[in-house]
């Protein structure tokens, strides 16, 4: 895998991480409310540095896990 694929990953990871274990009753409660930003933006960086190919994937990917798990109205 190239180093363009593996940084906004790494950054939308790290982001995750950051976001789920700080404290928002504190002062340190601010990277939780950057975090999830920050993640969204290295998501979108990491599906416009990736292959075609692998964006069809994810985006099929992401249409048969939304008729798996959403209800049937």
């Amino acid at each position: 895998m190239y180093l363009n694929y593996i940084i906004p990953l790494s950054i939308s990871c790290l982001a995750i991480f950051v976001s789920f274990n700080t404290d928002v009753k504190t002062f340190d409660g601010i990277p939780k409310l950057l975090a999830p930003c920050i993640g969204i933006i290295g998501l979108i960086w990491f599906f416009n540095v990736i292959p075609w190919l692998f964006q069809v994937g994810c985006l099929l990917l992401l249409l048969s896990l939304s008729k798996t798990y959403l209800p049937n109205n």
